[in-house]
């Protein structure tokens, strides 16, 4: 789990893109396409995470200057 985590996002979805690509264009053998499956929901578990966390200070970014500008105004 924490090797998952070090992954960027851009990565992370760098190779959930190929992983789709191979399952789409059937290259791969039945246990080479379900390795390769687990590895996309990994891989889209890490990029939702990541997503959930910029969402999140974004949000407390921009609650946090509103805030500022209540106080000024």
């Amino acid at each position: 789990m924490a090797k998952k985590n070090k992954l960027e996002f851009e990565d992370a979805l760098v190779e959930l893109e190929d992983i789709v690509k191979s399952l789409e264009n059937r290259d791969l053998h039945l246990k080479d396409a379900l390795i390769a499956f687990e590895r996309g929901m990994e891989l889209s578990e890490v990029c939702s995470s990541k997503l959930q966390e910029a969402e999140t200070k974004l949000k407390v970014y921009k609650d946090s200057h509103f805030e500022e500008i209540d106080t000024i105004v």
